[in-house]
């Protein structure tokens, strides 16, 4: 699957749709929240903040992990959007932890 603009969560409406009653998925590493659409593919958005991660070398890190870790998965997930809430625990966390993270993740939403 390719991380088009369709596979993307785009306008603030988008996001507020999932938050109104999302299947909560709670990792010492990030949060993520899902929810059902109704288009035949799944789409993600990114909250990675600067409260969580100061320096932008590592904000760009992860999203790109969890960019490249979703493109992999998301033919899997379907009809989901899903939000990905980075915290602070990222920082210390090797590559390798933040891929099987996600793995994990994308499981329990399947």
């Amino acid at each position: 699957m390719k991380f088009s603009k369709s596979a993307r969560l785009l306008k603030t409406s988008d996001y507020d749709y999932v938050f109104q009653a999302p299947i909560k998925i709670h990792q010492p590493l990030a949060t993520l929240y899902a929810r059902s659409n109704n288009l035949k593919h799944a789409r993600l958005g990114l909250l990675v903040s600067k409260r969580a991660l100061r320096h932008a070398v590592a904000r760009n890190r992860v999203k790109r992990l969890v960019r490249e870790s979703f493109r992999l998965h998301g033919a899997q997930l379907k009809d989901y959007d899903i939000i990905f809430v980075a915290r602070a625990a990222l920082l210390n966390a090797d590559n390798a932890s933040i891929t099987t993270g996600l793995a994990q993740m994308w499981e329990k939403i399947r």
